[in-house]
């Protein structure tokens, strides 16, 4: 994990807004495949931490690739990490996530 305080930080905001939303477990399914998807496919890691892609690109490479896999939720929290340049950091915000729901 680069920067674990980071990914800390997003995931809690992530948990905080699941639970307003009642819809925890939902989310958890999300980060599950999104943590699947980033340990399983290095073309999309690639993706995610390349300089060089611009951002409104990504943004449609990774619709792409969740498609409707994902509750919304988790796709506006996708593409604030884009917006804010953190979406480098997506595996271990998903990997904290998990870490700070049990």
């Amino acid at each position: 994990m680069t920067n674990p305080r980071l990914a800390s930080r997003y995931a809690k905001s992530l948990l905080d807004l699941a639970v307003e939303q009642n819809i925890l477990e939902d989310i958890y399914k999300d980060t599950q495949y999104l943590l699947a998807v980033c340990t399983q496919s290095k073309e999309f890691l690639n993706i995610l931490r390349s300089p060089i892609i611009q951002s409104e690109k990504k943004k449609t490479i990774i619709a792409a690739v969740v498609k409707d896999n994902v509750q919304p939720l988790t796709n506006l929290f996708i593409n604030l990490l884009i917006t804010k340049g953190r979406e480098r950091e997506l595996a271990d915000i998903v990997e904290s996530f998990e870490t700070s729901k049990t």
